[in-house]
């Protein structure tokens, strides 16, 4: 299994992941607000599954040569 990490920056992004892991049960890693575009982009390029709330994170998968890594877009 591999361990969950969230990352995203602002008062929305940070709700929406507490709703989310409000509800988990297996362990994670809530990096919102903590890392900097060099290290979103080492965590991207290092990623197994992406699920995105927008395009960036797909485009930024591509941008580092992981164009496998399947992006879910959510609409809020």
């Amino acid at each position: 299994s591999y361990p969950l990490v969230f990352v995203g920056r602002g008062k929305q992004e940070r709700e929406l992941i507490a709703q989310i892991t409000s509800c988990l049960s297996k362990p994670y890693l809530n990096l919102c607000d903590q890392v900097s575009w060099r290290e979103f982009l080492l965590l991207v390029k290092n990623a197994r599954f992406l699920v995105g709330l927008e395009s960036m994170a797909g485009h930024v998968a591509a941008a580092v040569e992981r164009d496998e890594l399947t992006g879910i877009e959510h609409f809020a």
